[in-house]
C-alpha cells in the first residue's frame, strides 16, 4: 500500500514540475507542432519505431523530456512514447503492485479504497499534465498514464487516458 502511495505522491510531484514551463522561444518559424502521429508508428517502452510521415514535434519532444525527467526521479521502472495517435504514454510500475491489487481483489477493502484514492490522484494529475502540455503548444493533446503488473509488465493492471479511466483491473472479472 504504502508503493501505492508512492505513486500518488510522484504523480503530483510530476504536475508540479510539468506545469512550471520555462519560456520558449521558436527559431524556427516553418515548424508545425500540430502534435499528429501517423497511423502506422508502433511503438513500445524505450523502443519506439516511427513511419518516415510520423511528426513528432520538438514541442512533444521538450515536453517528453521535461516529464520524463520528473517521472525518472521518482521511479525506477518507467518508460515513456508516443503513441500512434500522438499520445504521451506513461508506463509506470512499482514494486508489489500487483500483490496489492490481488489483495485487494480478494475483499481487502482498506486496498480498495487506497486503490481509488490513487486512482482520483492519477486523474488529476492526468488532467493537470494534459493542461501543461497546452503550454507547449499542443493542440489537442493526449497523456496516457498505463500501470503496469510488476509481475509481468505485458500486463496492465490501470490505464488512465486525458482524465477518463479506460481500464481498471479492479473492475475486469
Amino acid at each position: 500500500m504504502k508503493k501505492v502511495l508512492m505513486i500518488m505522491f510522484a504523480l503530483l510531484l510530476l504536475v508540479g514540475c510539468a506545469s512550471s514551463k520555462p519560456d520558449i522561444v521558436d527559431t524556427n518559424n516553418d515548424t508545425t507542432s500540430n502534435g499528429t502521429v501517423s497511423d502506422d508508428t508502433t511503438a513500445s517502452t524505450n523502443n519506439q519505431t516511427q513511419s518516415d510521415s510520423t511528426k513528432i514535434t520538438a514541442e512533444m519532444e521538450e515536453f517528453k523530456a521535461l516529464v520524463d525527467e520528473a517521472m525518472l526521479e521518482n521511479f525506477d521502472d518507467y518508460g515513456s512514447y508516443y503513441d500512434s495517435e500522438g499520445a504521451l504514454n506513461l508506463e509506470i510500475t512499482t514494486e508489489g503492485i500487483v500483490d496489492m491489487v490481488m489483495e485487494a481483489r480478494n475483499g481487502n477493502q482498506e486496498l480498495i479504497d487506497s486503490w481509488n484514492e490513487m486512482i482520483e490522484s492519477l486523474i488529476a494529475s492526468n488532467n493537470t499534465l494534459v493542461e501543461s502540455a497546452k503550454l507547449f503548444n499542443l493542440e489537442n493533446p493526449s497523456v496516457v498514464f498505463n500501470i503496469l503488473n510488476d509481475a509481468n509488465k505485458e500486463k496492465l493492471l490501470l490505464c488512465i487516458r486525458n482524465g477518463e479511466v479506460e481500464y481498471d483491473v479492479l473492475l475486469d472479472e
